[in-house]
């Protein structure tokens, strides 16, 4: 992984990592969407904190307070 360049994709403020990637094809499955990809790169963030939930998102946190 590597540090999040200058990239055309938009990638929200505070993200950790973000995957970019191509769109195969999609499979409907009942009352959801499978999507096939192709991961084109993945962009990361060591400054920022991954965050976690737990108990249906009622507790947030960083994963070091976790």
């Amino acid at each position: 992984m590597q540090d999040i360049p200058t990239s055309s994709i938009k990638i929200p403020l505070h993200s950790a990592a973000a995957i970019q990637c191509k769109l195969k094809e999609y499979i409907e499955t009942g009352d959801h969407y499978l999507y096939i990809c192709d991961v084109e790169e993945i962009y990361t963030d060591d400054k920022e904190k991954a965050v976690f939930s737990w108990d249906g998102y009622s507790k947030i946190a960083s994963a070091k307070e976790a």
